[in-house]
């Protein structure tokens, strides 16, 4: 698959960074993001929007659950997109994927508009179809 340009600008130059749209292997060591909105609390009402798997040749790999090209799905990926950039990114830690691992348990993802959830080697995801 193509590499996806992450494409939100906010009035300042547009993002650089890449990541590979591509199917994550759910055997391998992942992380879901959720999108949750504004309003809800539990992590069963927010909607399953991507999963990020690591990556041998690009930072990281996306499999969109979601339909991206849908415009009323447009907010949703913009967030997701975001958090990616910020993450893995614009915070310049030495080991972002550790990095992503320790914020899932943070209150910051908890009270977010996006959640983490990570998921070890061998804790195989079943999505609902």
């Amino acid at each position: 698959m193509q590499p996806h340009k992450i494409s939100e600008t906010n009035g300042a130059e547009p993002m650089k960074y890449r990541f590979l749209n591509a199917d994550v292997n759910r055997t391998e060591e992942h992380f879901e993001l959720r999108y949750c909105g504004i309003n809800h609390a539990s992590w069963d009402e927010c909607i399953r929007v991507a999963l990020i798997g690591r990556s041998h040749s690009d930072p990281v790999i996306v499999e969109y659950l979601i339909d991206i090209g849908d415009v009323k799905n447009a907010e949703m990926v913009l967030r997701i997109e975001k958090e990616i950039q910020f993450y893995f990114f614009e915070l310049n830690e030495q080991d972002p994927w550790a990095y992503a691992q320790y914020h899932c348990n943070t209150s910051s993802n908890l009270y977010s508009d996006v959640r983490w959830i990570f998921f070890p080697v061998g804790s195989e995801q079943k999505l609902p179809s």
